[in-house]
């Protein structure tokens, strides 16, 4: 009989490229958006790697945009947007000891503010003078896309009349005198919101049996604690609260020192 040969060679076969679409990605912040990673081989056959173990990702700039795991995405990855800018995502996939790389360019835009909220939007502080009232300011952004922020710490407070009251940077405004004033509120230069704020007494009553021979209804009286200077208002007192022997039976007084707060001082 006769006997031929018949040669046979298998060529491997080889990951030629990959590429990552969209090539271009553009969002704006807080969107997300999906992209395929195919895999090309020397066989004109391809492969979806995009959650291929062997399929990684970089960002850039990974505050701006960066890739994100998805439970739902089975074959498709997700590019998040972080803040304003750009960021070059890179795909880098290992088969048969070859390395691929492609990239998508993520360009992230800013979503507009549409508005800004202070809460409460006016303020009235009641003290007995005893001890500081404060009240705090909260601050909402507003953005177009209807997200909502809590931008408190990032405003600037600013208070009309510090002698009645302070504000620091936290928001928190605290009585040091009676009166009236306001708080701005600044954000971002150009969001600008005007609080009132009213800071009244708590009026409370005491019996005090020192002489007040010389005391007139209302009248503003200077006198000297031992802890130092304090100014005493009396307020409205009926004509029989002053008894015949010069004594203030029962009165609403105010005492203040010179922060504008401290223990009521009696007659």
């Amino acid at each position: 009989g006769k006997t031929d040969k018949l040669l046979v060679t298998v060529n491997p076969i080889l990951l030629t490229s990959i590429v990552v679409l969209p090539e271009t990605m553009s969002l704006f912040v807080r969107e997300s958006d999906t992209f395929e990673v195919t895999a090309y081989y020397n066989n004109d056959t391809t492969k979806n790697v995009t959650n291929e173990n062997d399929c990684v990702y970089s960002s850039s700039d990974d505050s701006v945009a960066e890739v994100v795991s998805d439970p739902f995405a089975i074959a498709q990855g997700w590019v998040k947007a972080f803040k304003a800018g750009t960021a070059t995502i890179t795909a880098t996939y290992t088969e048969g000891g070859v390395i691929k790389t492609d990239e998508i360019l993520v360009t992230v835009s800013a979503v507009g503010l549409d508005y800004i909220e202070v809460e409460p939007d006016e303020v009235t502080l009641r003290t007995d003078l005893l001890t500081g009232i404060s009240q705090q300011l909260e601050v909402t952004a507003t953005y177009s896309d209807g997200f909502t922020s809590d931008i408190t710490s990032d405003c600037d407070y600013v208070s009309n009349d510090s002698s009645i009251a302070i504000v620091d940077d936290n928001g928190w405004i605290l009585a040091k005198g009676l009166g009236t004033t306001t708080i701005t509120v600044t954000y971002a230069t150009d969001w600008v919101v005007v609080v009132p704020v009213t800071v009244e007494v708590v009026p409370y009553s005491f019996t005090n049996t020192q002489p007040v021979n010389d005391l007139a209804v209302g009248q503003l009286v200077t006198t000297v604690a031992e802890d130092g200077d304090w100014m005493v208002w009396t307020f409205d007192f009926p004509v029989e609260e002053f008894t015949g022997d010069g004594n203030l039976n029962v009165g609403l007084i105010i005492a203040l020192d010179g922060e504008g707060q401290g223990p009521a001082f009696q007659i």
